[in-house]
């Protein structure tokens, strides 16, 4: 049975999210406090889009329906 707990949730935001639920990008850095063991990951998309990723959104066209 998997557990609520079992899983740990990263919120992103757009054009990155996109890129790891489709396999594209599969690296994402930064300090967590749950590296000790592996888990589950949930993405959580941002509800806005980053400022500066806005132009590589529009560039590659990341916000389209794939």
């Amino acid at each position: 049975m998997v557990r609520l707990e079992d899983y740990r949730a990263l919120t992103i935001h757009e054009p990155w999210a996109d890129l790891i639920a489709n396999g594209k990008k599969s690296i994402e850095l930064r300090k967590t406090n749950f590296t000790k063991k592996l888990y589950p990951i949930c993405i959580h998309v941002a509800k806005s889009i980053n400022k500066e990723y806005e132009e590589a959104a529009k560039k590659y066209s990341f916000n389209e329906a794939h």
